[in-house]
């Protein structure tokens, strides 16, 4: 068993003061908690993306940069990526650099978990689009985490000069798919099929009945796709950090 610190970066009023905290210090809270973390023997920390909402991190890889420069052992992770909205390339570039800067610190959960709650149309797509790029972007990120050579769209040769540097180790184990809500009644077979572990959230998002179909149609989706064994599906608590 693993024990992880999440950090939504919720914006909360000191309890004594009644202040908000200045956006500095916020940031700075987030990377002692993290540090604290790893004083206290906590296996990893995960840092959740938001943009436009009462939520402080809307760049998690700088901050978990910060944190591995204050730590040594502990495991870096968002909770989650927003891929729908975000150029993937982008994406595993950031947190590829992250890794090669902290010794392969990235955890499985390397480069995003991704969630279903779409961002203001201010970033990218609406709702009406977010589904497609969600399942395309993710796709991408498999093929950049398990692919040593070739153009990360297709297009032909890797160039001379890749600007994404190679974590450690590679491979598509180190990504996961997430879902903020059970927002339909027939769950995502499309992770399973791509052999990607599930991430679903605890009751206080959903009722827990909602979830209930996932893990059957996870399960039946991976064994129909020739991967052996069972697919991993990860239960999660984000709490006020």
């Amino acid at each position: 068993m693993e024990i992880g610190l999440a950090s939504l970066g919720d914006v909360l009023p000191d309890p004594v003061t009644e202040q908000l905290p200045s956006d500095a210090r916020r940031h700075r809270s987030i990377v002692e908690r993290c540090v604290e973390a790893e004083q206290l023997g906590f296996d990893n920390v995960h840092l959740g993306e938001h943009h436009g909402s009462g939520y402080q991190l809307s760049a998690p890889p700088v901050v978990l940069a910060a944190v591995g420069e204050r730590t040594n052992r502990i495991r870096l992770s968002t909770g989650v990526t927003l891929v729908a909205n975000l150029d993937p390339v982008r994406v595993a570039e950031d947190y590829a650099t992250l890794d090669c800067l902290t010794g392969g610190r990235g955890p499985r959960s390397w480069p995003a978990r991704a969630t279903t709650s779409p961002v203001p149309s201010s970033l990218g797509p609406g709702p009406a689009s977010f589904q497609q790029l969600f399942a395309e972007h993710v796709q991408l990120l498999v093929r950049l985490l398990g692919e040593e050579g070739g153009d990360p769209y297709g297009r032909g040769p890797a160039p001379a000069a890749r600007s994404l540097h190679r974590p450690a180790p590679a491979g598509p184990d180190r990504c996961r798919c997430g879902s903020a809500v059970a927002r339909r009644a027939t769950p995502w077979r499309w992770p399973a099929r791509l052999g990607l572990p599930l991430m679903l959230p605890s009751g206080n998002f959903a009722p827990i009945e909602a979830f209930a179909p996932w893990p059957k149609s996870c399960r039946t989706a991976w064994a129909e796709a020739g991967h052996a064994g069972r697919p991993a599906l990860q239960p999660a608590t984000p709490c006020p950090g």
